[in-house]
């Protein structure tokens, strides 16, 4: 329902990396909700009600580039410095950083 839209946060990724963001028959997202005591599950792009157009591919991770992560369950702006098997980034609010995974 449009209603829960502004508690709903919408993260698109290509289909090459369904297997590993989704995990096996969806363990990933059922660890996630278990986590975070939250619902997540997967759609085929569409526009969503309140846009314009569908939601962009997502950006490539570079360094470099300003993107959004979560910590401890609140979404932050956050600076990629280096991309290895984990992503190295500078968080805005506090200005550490850290390293999470892809």
């Amino acid at each position: 329902p449009e209603e829960l839209l502004p508690l709903c946060r919408f993260i698109s990724y290509d289909r090459e990396a369904q297997q590993e963001v989704e995990g096996k028959g969806g363990e990933n997202f059922r660890n996630v909700n278990d986590e975070l005591t939250c619902f997540s599950f997967a759609v085929e792009a569409a526009v969503l009600p309140g846009q314009a157009e569908a939601p962009r591919p997502p950006a490539k991770l570079e360094a470099g580039a300003e993107v959004e992560g979560n910590y401890s369950g609140s979404w932050h702006t956050c600076t990629i410095l280096e991309v290895g098997d984990r992503v190295k980034v500078k968080w805005g609010y506090n200005d550490s950083e850290g390293e999470v995974a892809k």
